[in-house]
């Protein structure tokens, strides 16, 4: 979405090849379009999951999520791919990633430029992104960014309405709060004890 509102190429840090992989995502975030390309004052948008990464001052823009929903939708991402055993349960994965999750949040939100909330994007699209370019001093027009949440919508990118779940589908569901049909009281009270600081300072009481 970023690589289309401006104009400029994105790719993918952690792996080699050809990204995004879906030809019918791809032609939006190469460049080349017709409206006002800022490849100069931002340069290419690369994604990262990774930890420890020397951004040498580069612009940053960090995406952040309750981590009550976190782990619910990386638990049914991981399964999907089968990279985890059938027999580790939703409470085991929990507890093994959680940390995880503390440690990239640390290490990320203090040197990012821009940090948006899942949440506040789902409820209001449009605010965040012109909040994200004020934040990184560039100006947008409306129209641009209008499209791109057209072209990026949940519906267009999986062919379902928000809401109506797929767990075959790395868009899953795309929804807030599915943390409380899934974690049980022992789940809430470990990530909230674990990850209390945190929560607090990005808002999630």
């Amino acid at each position: 979405m970023l690589s289309y509102i401006f104009n400029t190429v994105y790719d993918d840090y952690d792996a080699q090849g050809i990204h995004p992989k879906r030809e019918s995502i791809r032609k939006y975030v190469k460049g080349g379009l017709s409206h006002k390309s800022l490849e100069k004052e931002i340069g290419h948008v690369l994604k990262t999951h990774k930890l420890n990464i020397e951004t040498h001052g580069d612009i940053v823009t960090y995406v952040v999520r309750d981590p009550r929903d976190v782990m619910v939708s990386y638990y049914h991402y991981r399964k999907n791919i089968k990279s985890i055993d059938d027999s580790t349960n939703l409470h085991q994965f929990i507890k093994l990633n959680l940390p995880q999750w503390v440690e990239h949040v640390n290490e990320w939100i203090d040197r990012s430029n821009s940090v948006i909330r899942y949440e506040d994007a789902i409820n209001d699209l449009h605010a965040c992104l012109n909040k994200l370019c004020g934040d990184l001093g560039v100006t947008v027009d409306e129209y641009v960014i209008t499209e791109a949440e057209y072209q990026f919508s949940f519906k267009n990118m999986s062919g379902r309405e928000r809401g109506v779940s797929d767990d075959s589908s790395f868009f899953r569901k795309g929804v807030v709060g599915d943390w409380k049909t899934y974690l049980d009281h022992s789940d809430i009270e470990y990530v909230e004890a674990n990850a209390k600081g945190l929560m607090l300072r990005l808002g999630y009481d």
